[in-house]
């Protein structure tokens, strides 16, 4: 092979095809549980509802998006999937009247099966600023845990500079100091 272009969807089902005829502890070292990141998100979300001292946090199970500077439920059928760009909430935090929607992220070292994808942050990034522009309501925080999601917190919180007050970046522990202090 010289170029990722030249993989082919044969080549993919029969590497699958091999790893599924090892033996299982050895399967183990490539292949991961499919709802790990399910795992990560309901630990990052059980931080928030000890630590936080809120009212209400409710995980959004996929149900809403932010898209065009506004929130739109994923079941409305004229969403175009097409257009969307940032992933689905993950949480929603109430707090004295004040509303918090989250998009939590877990990223084990690089070149884990967990590496933060860091479009997926970005564009949720943008799509709160977009949001804001718009209404200023609400409130909005990436939760990111793990090694090399946490080395990315700098660069992330430099996209929302002018934003400060109402969207947020930080890990679990830095979430929560945030919203107990508004």
């Amino acid at each position: 092979l010289n170029s990722p272009q030249d993989i082919t969807i044969k080549m993919i089902q029969d590497t699958a095809y091999q790893y599924l005829q090892l033996d299982e502890n050895i399967q183990c070292f490539f292949c991961r549980e499919p709802t790990r990141q399910s795992i990560d998100e309901l630990v990052q979300i059980a931080y928030l509802e000890k630590y936080c001292e809120c009212d209400e946090v409710e995980q959004l199970n996929k149900e809403i998006i932010l898209l065009d500077g506004k929130l739109n439920e994923t079941s409305d059928p004229n969403l175009k999937k097409e257009n969307i760009k940032a992933r689905s909430l993950d949480a929603r935090v109430v707090k004295q009247n004040q509303i918090f929607y989250g998009f939590c992220k877990y990223s084990g070292p690089t070149g884990s099966v967990t590496s933060l994808q860091e479009n997926e942050v970005t564009d949720f990034l943008t799509e709160a600023k977009n949001y804001l522009d718009r209404k200023q309501d609400l409130h909005f925080f990436a939760q990111i845990d793990g090694v090399a999601g946490e080395n990315e917190i700098p660069l992330l919180k430099k996209q929302i500079s002018d934003y400060e007050e109402r969207i947020f970046v930080g890990n679990s522990e830095q979430v929560a100091a945030w919203i107990t202090g508004k």
